[in-house]
């Protein structure tokens, strides 16, 4: 197994996340409690959550919350989501599937750490930085110039972590445009989206874009409507073009979420498309 590197970011919040005074670093909106998410619930969520067995789901995510997940795409069904318990292994997970020594990959900078340092653990990585000069733009032409013939993931982060820059559609449409040109698969981490301070401004998904791309999210992310449900802990991964080799299965099989997470999501999305 490959050796990562510390996790800076979260060792730094082992230590002071839970006892500083002042948390200022927070990335993440207030959630709210398990109560208050009942309050919101109909008769058909209280009788699930009531008669809810805690004990393992389906290898691959709750059939229920994939369909959930599903339906918030328009070019996707329930068998081209992965669920697990955060989204930190979905991003595991898929650059593990898709990278190996001797393939290259572009991730543009700034970026959550794991975005950097799990593709760097497995293969050579191109760094492409936004640019703070103008507004933390994105330059199609500098990741076209960074990608090799070897290159097989071009990784990024719309709204940004941590500069909360969105790029404009027609940007991110030239991008999976890019990709799919090259025969690259798009990987977007799209965590943050829904929670846009201008709905107008919410791209759409990347998989709604290119049939090669994967989108990263968290179940239930803010949506405008709910942003006190943005933390539930269900990481997702869309993955409909990529092959799945017996490695790719292993992976899925040792992690993955349990019941009352998924329920949590199933809830929370069924309240979010009302």
């Amino acid at each position: 197994m490959t050796r990562l590197p510390d996790f800076r970011l979260e060792t730094y919040f082992s230590r002071w996340e839970f006892t500083a005074r002042h948390h200022l670093t927070a990335s993440d909106a207030q959630t709210m409690t398990l109560t208050g998410l009942l309050a919101l619930a109909d008769d058909q969520d209280r009788a699930a959550f009531e008669n809810l067995s805690l004990g393992y789901t389906e290898t691959y995510g709750d059939p229920a919350l994939r369909e959930a997940i599903a339906q918030s795409y328009e070019r996707a069904n329930a068998a081209d989501v992965i669920c697990f318990a955060g989204a930190e292994e979905a991003l595991y997970l898929a650059m593990n599937v898709l990278l190996d020594a001797g393939d290259h990959a572009v991730v543009v900078t700034p970026n959550y750490q794991a975005a950097e340092t799990v593709p760097l653990a497995l293969c050579e990585v191109t760094g492409v930085a936004l640019d703070p000069d103008r507004d933390w733009a994105l330059d199609l032409d500098q990741i076209k110039a960074a990608i090799r013939p070897n290159t097989r993931v071009v990784s990024v982060n719309f709204p940004n972590n941590p500069t909360g820059k969105i790029i404009d559609a027609a940007d991110l449409a030239g991008l999976a445009r890019l990709c799919d040109e090259q025969g690259i698969h798009l990987f977007s981490d799209e965590v943050y989206r829904g929670l846009e301070r201008d709905p107008a401004r919410t791209l759409p998904q990347a998989a709604d874009l290119s049939e090669r791309a994967l989108c990263e999210e968290l179940a239930a992310r803010g949506q405008h409507a709910r942003p006190a449900a943005a933390d539930t802990p269900v990481g997702l991964l869309l993955e409909k073009p990529v092959e799945r080799p017996d490695d790719a299965i292993t992976v899925v099989d040792l992690t993955g979420v349990g019941a009352l997470g998924a329920a949590v999501a199933s809830a929370v999305l069924r309240e979010l498309t009302r």
